[in-house]
């Protein structure tokens, strides 16, 4: 027997990740399994995974233990010295590196028979197997052969989740596959893998199955191509298979109002596009294919037919200068209206990127992993012709004024995420100001109680967790410029010294406002002991009458100020229990 732990990506604070791992053993003890298959999806999950891979191999030494997914894959992509691979991995017989279909269910295979592995493609070994990595040792699926997939296995009661939801990929790779910064998956010549198609009968086929006891389905790609899509939307709607869906798509001319129409029809709920930048100029050095005018039209499109849509792009490419970056931030502006969520990231160099392989086709120099990184996921480089620090943070500033949406992952923040699609699903493209309502319309007669615990001394506190939101990001600016790697026992240490001097302040001895998200808060006692007055639940109104009346605006403004910043928060209903002050737990990240 084999399990499969699908390691949570929002995964809480160490006492409950503890208290899951023992429950994992558990189970695998009562349940017999001799396998177990660790899926490792995102960096911010890999420490949880090798743990609970220890702690495994800790109780069972002679289970067998193989790990999967992008994460995985992507640690083998950048280490820059493979032969320390199971020096991370060390609890792993074997980890799947690439697509995992085939090679996973070889494993099984050679396990059931005799447990004796021989190699395999997309597939590495611990070293006490004594076998070689294949000359070849990446290979792409096929999509033309692959079976249906087949959930009827997984306990749904176990997902904190309203709806089942699933991931299904009719496609691979990149159709377009010529984008200068991208470099995603296993990808060597090329900014992704190679592009591949599941035929259009098959894929019908796979959802008129799916869809009997799933009708939440995002469709798990790189991108999907628009002729296929439009006519996998004309057959879905044919057939009246009754799914609601989601998916990435390229911001083509081709989506016109009326192509749009009939993608709502066939269930499609949102969908993510990356329109990258708002400046032509980068665009082009992109190669995204695009024109800014083009894409305003599409979006608009797409929001007209009901489909709510999350907008991607990035500051800071290369010889982007402020006005550039700015141009960016105006473009979703004067949109804002037309999109649901996403936003402006920050641009990263990837070792993959067509960037870091031409330089100086981009005016970028002295491109060089950064000091003590042995996983080697982002460069540094100069660039002379790009944004200044003061540039930087003047376009920073800028983007934070495009924040709709306070929620993130994996609840209402990202199209890929099941409750996102049950709320597009169910209010459609207003789905944030239905969300966001409380803030919106504030009754004063509403009980609100604090959304954390106020704690007098910090001595419960382990300190390296008592830090500002600034401080990481910080840190991170500090070593970039010094073009070092910043390490975890490094980051613990260093956020231990500015918490020390900042509690050496006078200011610092006051008492501390804990947010559940972890967030620590240093505040004044005045505004400590006004948001005591909601440790229990209370109203507005209550408390405009214990103050003076000259007091009374600049205590509503407060109140409203703390209910944006999400320290107190609305009770439901009138049984809600008061609150009370929990244990001390470190939750910061």
């Amino acid at each position: 027997m084999v399990v499969i732990i699908s390691v949570n990506h929002w995964t809480g604070n160490s006492v409950s990740f503890w208290s899951f791992s023992i429950g994992c053993n558990t189970m695998v003890q009562e349940k017999g399994y001799i396998t177990v298959g660790i899926n490792v999806t995102y960096c911010a999950q890999l420490p949880f995974a090798l743990y609970i891979g220890r702690k495994i191999r800790e109780a069972f030494p002679e289970m067998m233990i193989l790990y999967g997914g992008t994460e995985v894959s992507d640690v083998w992509k950048y280490l820059s010295d493979r032969s320390k691979f199971f020096d991370i991995f060390d609890a792993s017989d074997a980890c799947v590196i690439g697509e995992g279909e085939a090679a996973f269910t070889s494993l099984l295979e050679m396990i059931e028979v005799d447990s004796k592995f021989s190699p395999i493609s997309n597939t590495v070994f611990h070293p006490k197997y004594n076998l070689s990595v294949p000359d070849q040792l990446i290979q792409y699926q096929s999509l033309q052969d692959t079976p249906t997939p087949d959930f009827s296995k997984l306990n749904w009661n176990l997902y904190l989740s309203p709806h089942p939801y699933i991931y299904y990929s009719p496609s691979r790779g990149c159709y377009w596959n010529k984008c200068t910064f991208c470099d995603y998956g296993l990808n060597f010549d090329s900014p992704t893998s190679p592009w591949r198609q599941r035929p259009l009968e098959k894929i019908i086929e796979d959802l008129r199955e799916l869809s009997k006891q799933f009708k939440h389905i995002y469709f798990s790609v790189d991108v999907l191509a628009p002729a296929m899509l439009l006519q996998l939307a004309e057959r879905l709607v044919e057939e009246k298979i009754d799914i609601r869906w989601g998916a990435e798509i390229r911001l083509e001319q081709y989506w016109s109002l009326e192509r749009c129409q009939l993608l709502k029809a066939s269930g499609c709920t949102d969908i993510s596009v990356g329109f990258e930048s708002g400046n032509q100029r980068i665009l082009n050095l992109i190669n995204k294919g695009t024109q800014v005018t083009r894409i305003q039209e599409t979006i608009q499109n797409f929001h007209d037919a009901g489909i709510g849509v999350q907008v991607m792009g990035f500051t800071g490419f290369p010889t982007e200068s402020l006005e550039d970056g700015l141009e960016s931030v105006r473009f979703l502006h004067e949109h804002l209206d037309s999109w649901t969520f996403g936003g402006l990231g920050t641009f990263v160099l990837t070792p993959g990127a067509i960037v870091a392989k031409e330089p100086s086709r981009f005016d970028i120099y002295n491109v060089t992993p950064y000091q003590g990184e042995d996983i080697v996921r982002q460069l540094y480089y100069d660039n002379p012709t790009g944004l200044s620090e003061s540039d930087k943070k003047i376009v920073e500033e800028e983007k934070k004024k495009l924040v709709k949406n306070h929620f993130a992952r994996p609840w209402v923040g990202g199209i890929d995420t099941g409750h996102t699609m049950f709320y597009h699903d169910r209010y459609g493209r207003q789905v944030v100001s239905i969300i966001h309502k409380d803030e919106q319309i504030k009754d004063t007669q509403a009980r609100y109680r604090l959304n954390g615990v106020i704690a007098a001394d910090l001595i419960s506190f382990p300190v390296h967790c008592l830090f500002r939101e600034g401080d990481l990001d910080q840190l991170h600016e500090q070593f970039n410029r010094e073009q070092k790697g910043l390490h975890h026992h490094e980051i613990k240490n260093l956020l231990a010294e500015r918490v020390v001097k900042r509690a050496e302040t006078s200011i610092e001895r006051r008492r501390y406002f804990i947010k559940n998200d972890g967030n620590v808060y240093p505040f004044p006692e005045a505004m400590i002991d006004f948001l005591s007055f909601f440790a229990n639940g209370s109203t507005l109104s209550n408390l405009l009458e214990a103050v003076t009346e000259e007091e009374r605006t600049f205590y509503a403004e407060l109140w409203e100020f703390s209910i944006s910043k999400h320290f107190i928060r609305q009770m439901q209903d009138k049984n809600e229990q008061p609150h009370v002050e929990r244990e001390r737990t470190c939750v910061s990240g």
